[in-house]
């Protein structure tokens, strides 16, 4: 998962429900999750329309937390790992390389010495069976998906070994596809038109946002704060046959539909059914029909820039002011979505403890709070059912929201 995985995993669920995958969660810890699904994924798909997953991978052994040494859980974990890189490779020389995720709850101490010594063991047991092979490394035991990529881990001759750490269960499993980093690295850097000044949602937390949204793609969503573009651009990537935005900057309508042409031209992807105006979100009602869209997904103004320390009074009128904004956009919202209807939208946390009065900008509109995670996982949401994205020095941190429209009667 993620740098968020509690944003990873709801992000997941809102994915196989949308496409009605049938799942069981089998592990749970703090940066992997193990499914169990009773068909066949298509794992390079669903990683190419993921933004919080870093890298996918299959099941090839699990094994009960039962080793009385370190020496017999190295010997049966070389075993495996041996067995199955004879079996996929037969006599090719093969590139392989080891990762190991939640071994802070291990009973062995994991660093980069056990890992080197692990590698080298399978390597020498490739050569007993006539098989060459290169050990792929990083600083970390954990490799990045640039290094699996860049080292052909993920080729026909290669393989990344995933030791997962589990509640019970030590998982064995190999990558089957990573995070598409230089894509979402051009589309956020190499696309023509950047606003830094006014705040660039990334586009893997856009892509996250049309997932929680869980709205089908023959469905209207709009962007009605598009600024760049970045939500429009992710769901048009994503398939979505009827897209809008707006924004009550000229500027910024220039400089999403400059963007969405090179998207056009770098994707060769169809944006006819994208449709971008100029229109104050306070006013949406004279630019959109009445229950004309399926879901609203977007990040508005979230005022203005701080200071490393701003004055207590200063941020009190920060916050009534975006109250204020909020609430005339979500009664807005609330018109021009379809009853049923989903809001994904991100809410600022001023200094990273003062947050906005969701229950008092939603009073009186026929719109609820959405969990963003099932029953089971809500104690994984904050007190509000949301869920927060931030890194931990930002000034301003971003709190994702979902609404509901009620439905009629």
């Amino acid at each position: 998962m993620g740098r968020e995985p509690r944003l990873s995993i709801a992000e997941i669920i809102s994915y196989f429900n949308l496409q009605k995958i049938v799942y069981q969660i089998l592990d749970l810890q703090s940066d992997f999750c193990v499914f169990a699904t009773e068909q066949n994924l298509a794992t390079n798909k669903i990683m190419m329309e993921l933004g919080g997953t870093i890298k996918i991978a299959g099941i090839i052994g699990e094994e009960k937390n039962k080793f009385k040494s370190s020496l017999d859980f190295k010997e049966a974990l070389v075993k495996i790992i041996i067995k199955k890189l004879q079996a996929e490779q037969k006599n090719r020389k093969i590139f392989f390389g080891l990762s190991f995720y939640n071994t802070k709850n291990s009973r062995f101490a994991f660093n980069k010495k056990l890992s080197l010594s692990l590698g080298l063991e399978i390597k020498k047991g490739l050569e007993k069976n006539n098989i060459n092979s290169r050990l792929v490394t990083s600083r970390d035991i954990a490799l990045s998906s640039v290094t699996v990529k860049l080292n052909k881990l993920l080729s026909q001759r290669g393989a990344e070994i995933i030791y997962a750490n589990g509640k019970e269960k030590i998982w064995l499993a190999k990558t089957l596809a990573v995070q598409p980093f230089e894509e979402f690295g051009e589309r956020d850097f190499g696309r023509p038109e950047r606003d830094a000044r006014s705040g660039m949602i990334p586009p893997k937390l856009a892509k996250i946002m049309i997932n929680l949204a869980k709205t089908p793609k023959t469905e209207a969503i709009l962007d009605p704060f598009c600024g760049s573009g970045t939500i429009i651009s992710e769901a048009a990537i994503m398939e979505y046959q009827k897209i809008s935005g707006s924004d009550i900057s000229a500027a910024a309508i220039s400089n999403t539909r400059k963007n969405i042409i090179w998207l056009k031209e770098k994707y060769n992807i169809n944006i006819q059914s994208i449709n971008i105006e100029q229109c104050d979100a306070t006013k949406l009602h004279t630019c959109f029909p009445k229950n004309s869209v399926a879901a609203i997904i977007t990040e508005p103004f979230l005022g203005p820039p701080l200071k490393i320390k701003e004055k207590p009074e200063l941020i009190k009128k920060i916050i009534a002011y975006l109250t204020e904004l909020y609430s005339k956009v979500l009664q807005q919202f609330s018109e021009i979505l379809k009853p049923g209807g989903t809001i994904v939208m991100i809410f600022p946390i001023i200094h990273g403890e003062n947050y906005l009065p969701l229950e008092k900008i939603i009073t009186g509109l026929p719109l609820t709070i959405s969990p963003l995670l099932p029953i089971e996982f809500q104690n994984k949401l904050t007190q509000r059912q949301t869920l927060v994205y931030a890194r931990p020095e930002q000034r301003v941190k971003r709190e994702i929201v979902r609404f509901m429209k009620k439905e009629l009667g």
